[in-house]
């Protein structure tokens, strides 16, 4: 089975300062696609879920960040189209956030795997280190200190790779 979804909504971001979660709400269009004997493709169903709310964490670990999601709850849920019957809107959506919760340590173990790496050096001016990440109410820092780089070293690798 393939799927294919269009994130439609991103926005209503939150912090807090007291448990350092994040989140946001978010509207997604799926479409789930099955494989025929025939080996071709054929849509089996479209949906679409409206403002549901997640809450997750970001961990720093030296300059990676890693995310885990904490919850994912969907409010409303369509049923587009369905070729298999008739779909009840209100069961999908209950099978949705019940399977997050059933399948959160899963999501986790993937998101892990999945680490946003930040760049450590910039342009050979300077390299980045020791990360931090503090939550406040309503935003977010980040900080990382900065070294700044021989120069000479740098124009000497620049004169070696662009010498004709």
């Amino acid at each position: 089975m393939d799927v294919q979804f269009n994130v439609t909504s991103l926005g209503d971001f939150g912090v807090s300062q007291a448990n350092t979660l994040m989140s946001g709400v978010m509207s997604i269009d799926l479409k789930f696609w099955v494989h025929t004997q025939e080996e071709t493709k054929e849509m089996a169903c479209e949906l679409s879920l409206h403002d549901a709310d997640f809450k997750f964490t970001a961990a720093v670990q030296q300059m990676n960040v890693t995310l885990s999601l904490s919850q994912f709850n969907v409010d409303s849920l369509d049923v587009v189209s369905d070729t298999f019957g008739r779909l009840s809107a209100l069961t999908v959506k209950l099978k949705i956030n019940n399977g997050f919760r059933f399948g959160q340590p899963f999501i986790n173990h993937v998101l892990s795997k999945h680490q946003i790496m930040i760049p450590s050096n910039i342009f050979g001016i300077f390299a980045l280190q020791d990360l931090v990440l503090d939550y406040y109410n309503d935003y977010i820092y980040a900080g990382a200190t900065p070294i700044f780089l021989d120069p000479s070293q740098k124009l000497d690798e620049f004169v070696e790779v662009y010498t004709i």
